[in-house]
């Protein structure tokens, strides 16, 4: 098993540097909490179209997008990581 939770994923990276826990980016993306669990631990493919919509609004146009990115890299490196174990 690899750790989804950590300083990789640029999304809890994001949530670590503007100091927003999860709780309140729920609030911020009008979301429910588990939404913001399921993307800490990189259980959605993407990240969330609500989420890329409040990351630019509390942080800057473009912002939100370049998290996605990130995060969509980081999705699939872990891809890599887990077809590569055996």
């Amino acid at each position: 098993m690899i750790n989804k939770d950590d300083k990789n994923n640029p999304f809890v990276a994001y949530l670590k540097q503007e100091g927003i826990t999860p709780g309140d980016f729920a609030i911020i993306a009008r979301v429910d909490n588990v939404s913001v669990y399921d993307v800490r631990k990189a259980h959605f493919r993407i990240l969330p179209k609500s989420f890329v919509v409040a990351i630019n609004e509390r942080s800057g146009d473009g912002k939100g997008e370049g998290v996605a990115s990130a995060y969509e890299n980081y999705r699939e490196a872990l891809r890599k990581t887990l077809m590569n174990k055996k």
